[in-house]
């Protein structure tokens, strides 16, 4: 393996660590949407008393594992995609197909919805938006920062999956 390969897998690999290292990290989080979820069921069937608070708050740490689970799952080179088709290819075929896949359709929509997703986050926090609900959370903006932030790090995912198939075309050059 060259010298340029052999450094682009490297940079491709920090940045899929740093990536799985967040997404076990907030994993931990289903565990508590799990507590709130059997919390709410119990208030809601045996004791006829739902909580607004309750709801809201299983929405928003959904919406963080999605997120930020979209970026895991390229990461970690589980998200999903043609298998059945792409094993039938070379090596050098798929590499090609993932490159110019992610350069041209993943890549550019990560970006467009990171820079709107900036402009929805900040209209709500400069309104300081908080739920329509009467007990609701306060800080919608807050939930509304984790759509820039999780497709920001899905950016980088598919970046590094661009580098990683792009050192793994030159190296079979080599």
């Amino acid at each position: 393996m060259n010298d340029i390969s052999s450094s682009l897998l490297t940079i491709s690999d920090f940045a899929d660590r740093g990536i799985v290292r967040i997404g076990n990290t907030l994993a931990w989080l289903n565990g508590v949407l799990l507590v709130l979820i059997i919390t709410q069921v119990i208030l809601r069937y045996f004791f006829s008393k739902g909580l607004v608070t309750l709801d809201e708050m299983e929405w928003y740490l959904y919406s963080v594992n999605v997120m930020f689970g979209l970026a895991y799952a390229v990461a970690k080179d589980t998200h999903i995609r043609l298998d059945v088709m792409s094993s039938r290819f070379r090596s050098r075929t798929r590499n090609k197909i993932e490159l110019f896949g992610s350069l041209f359709l993943v890549f550019p929509w990560a970006i467009i919805i990171m820079i709107h997703g900036w402009a929805f986050f900040h209209n709500s926090w400069v309104i300081n938006e908080c739920s329509a609900a009467p007990m609701g959370l306060p800080y919608r903006w807050l939930i509304k920062l984790f759509i820039p932030l999780g497709f920001g790090l899905l950016g980088v995912a598919i970046l590094s999956r661009m580098v990683r198939s792009f050192a793994l075309l030159i190296k079979k050059e080599q």
